[in-house]
Formats: C-alpha cells, sequence, structure tokens
C-alpha cells in the first residue's frame, strides 16, 4: 500500500471542544489551536516570548519545562542510579483517585507531565510519570544495560500502581526511518511486558514530538526579526529518516504492530507543513526537542479530551 494512502487513515481522536483548565485557555480546541500556530507562519516578530528565552541557558532551560519535577520531586532522572534498582515514580494530578494514567518513556515524559497534572486534577485521575532520561520507551536490545535493566523493573512497578491507562510516549532518540521495524518490535515488547503484569489497563503510544535543527531559545534570540524562520517543516508523506513525517508514521506503524491507541501529536505543534518555536507569545520548546512547561499547560485541554476519550472506549487495541 502507497504510503500516501496509509497517512491519510490515521484517525486524530483528539476531541475538537476543549475542556477548561484552571491554567490554560479554557476555550482552546484543536481548531483554534491549528489557526494560532498557522498564524505564527506570518508574524516576524514576537513580544514579549514566555518563557523570556533570554533568561535561559543551556545549563538551567530544564527548569522551564516539565522535567523539573523528575528533579525536585527525586523520582526518576539520570544520574540517581537508585532508580534504576527501586523505580520510584513522580506522581501529581488527584492522589486520592483510584484512576491512575501512568506515563512512561525518557526525558519526552517531561513535555506531557505539566498538562497532565492539570488534567489530572480537574478530572480527578493520579498522574505517575516513569522516566529515564536517554532511556527510549521501546525495548531494545541495543540499548545499555542500564537502559535495560530499567526496562525489566518497570512492569512490576506501574502494576504496582494498578492503573486504569498506561502510555508510552515517543521520544529523541527514538528517530528514524518510517520502516524502522526494530523500533516497532521494541514498542510492542514495552506493551506486552506492561500487559503481562496489568493485563485489564488501556494501552497508549502517545506519538514523538517535532525535533528542531535548532534550539528554539537560541533560535529566537538570534532572530528577532524573523522568528517566523525558527521551527521545522512537516509533511505527513514525508520518508526521509529523521523527518517529523517519518517519525510519526512509524509511531502509528509500531501502535498497529503493537495492538494499542496510538495519539499522533503532530496537530498540536504544526500546521500548513510548518511546526513553529513560537505559538501566539509561547515558546513552544526549551532546546531541540523539550516542550516548555508553559505551552505542556496550553495543550491541557485537549490532553484531557484525548485521555477522556480512551478512558470511555471499550478497548485499548488502535
Amino acid at each position: 500500500m502507497r504510503l500516501s494512502r496509509v497517512v491519510p487513515s490515521i484517525v486524530t481522536i483528539f476531541v475538537l471542544v476543549g475542556i477548561g483548565a484552571a491554567q490554560a485557555a479554557p476555550s482552546l480546541t484543536l481548531t483554534t489551536l491549528q489557526q494560532q500556530i498557522a498564524a505564527s507562519r506570518n508574524v516576524t516578530r514576537v513580544s514579549p516570548v514566555v518563557p523570556n528565552p533570554a533568561q535561559m541557558n543551556s545549563s538551567d532551560a530544564w527548569m522551564y519545562s516539565g522535567l523539573r519535577y523528575a528533579v525536585s520531586e527525586k523520582c526518576f532522572r539520570m544520574g540517581d542510579t537508585s532508580t534504576v534498582t527501586h523505580p520510584k515514580p513522580c506522581l501529581g494530578g488527584d492522589l486520592s483517585s483510584s484512576t491512575t494514567i501512568v506515563i512512561f518513556g525518557d526525558s519526552a515524559v517531561g513535555n506531557w507531565t505539566p498538562a497532565l497534572r492539570a488534567a489530572g486534577k480537574i478530572h480527578h485521575w493520579r498522574i505517575a510519570s516513569l522516566q529515564y532520561e536517554g532511556c527510549m520507551m521501546a525495548f531494545l536490545s541495543s540499548e545499555s544495560e542500564t537502559c535495560q535493566a530499567f526496562h525489566r523493573r518497570l512492569p512490576a512497578t506501574i502494576a504496582a500502581l494498578h492503573p486504569t491507562m498506561v502510555i508510552g510516549v515517543g521520544g529523541t532518540t527514538s528517530y528514524g526511518s518510517v520502516f524502522d521495524t526494530s523500533f516497532a518490535q521494541g514498542v510492542a515488547d514495552a506493551m506486552s511486558a506492561m500487559r503481562a503484569e496489568s493485563p485489564s489497563s488501556k494501552y497508549v503510544l502517545w506519538g514523538t514530538s517535532p525535533l528542531l535543527p535548532l534550539a528554539g531559545p537560541a533560535c529566537v534570540i538570534a532572530r528577532p526579526s524573523r522568528v517566523n524562520t525558527c521551527g521545522v517543516p512537516f509533511r505527513r508523506e514525508e520518508t526521509a529518516p529523521k523527518t517529523f513525517g517519518a517519525t510519526a508514521t512509524r509511531d502509528w506503524r509500531a501502535a498497529r504492530l503493537a495492538k494499542v491507541k496510538f495519539v499522533p501529536v503532530d496537530r498540536l505543534f504544526c500546521a500548513e507543513s510548518w511546526c513553529p518555536a513560537v505559538v501566539d507569545h509561547t515558546l513552544v520548546y526549551i532546546d531541540t526537542m523539550h516542550i516548555s512547561e508553559r505551552y505542556s499547560l496550553r495543550l491541557e485541554p485537549l490532553v484531557s479530551s484525548t485521555i477522556s476519550s480512551i478512558l470511555s472506549s471499550t478497548n485499548s487495541a488502535g
């Protein structure tokens, strides 16, 4: 089957009617967000940009993202090897809830932690995040022994949380060819291991977000009158390795093999073949791939509607 016919068949499950959020625009819908993203292509100067890229440097940029939760709460993070042998989830949302949403993977987990926690408080979900920077969510024998040890302990750790839903999130090291069968098999192996321990949970592969050629803050600072050139092109039919289009299709194929729900994220970041670094005064990225906490919170209504849709579905297959 030709790729041009495969990709349009991906069904985006984001609900167009946004759900109000205390820390994000309550009226946000996917249509509105798409309009804002498209409009940014024609805006050459943006002031102010929040968070302020001039106040960020490469060593502390993580403080402006969801990665700060893992650091401040001393749960999963690189450099703390005890998290390999004794995994400790970061917990947020409604801690007393019997509905537990678990998200696992590499540092890309931090991209969605702010939105999920905000959603959890509104909808009374407990949010548990399990991340280890540099260890992608797919279970691959080619990864380091540390990552493999982390993966071996994940299923039992997640099962102990009695998860209602388990989300594996795509990460930066998972970029590759649209025909990357090793990644697809790694996703299937990860989900199979989780299912063996938590058979009644719903399973989701959350799509990989864009990878910029230049860090968002650095680009905005270097091009104050050409902010609209800070970003990355996107075409769903793209097949060249490491392009966002190829990555999005590779994720979809991996979800099909693993028999899990797939949540594509391209429409949360891209419109009219472009994925900008700034959307409506909001800095989207703190580097080349990690999302700012502010933008994550902005996406809460759409994340809420997506999670709600999956929770109400009768199966977890994509």
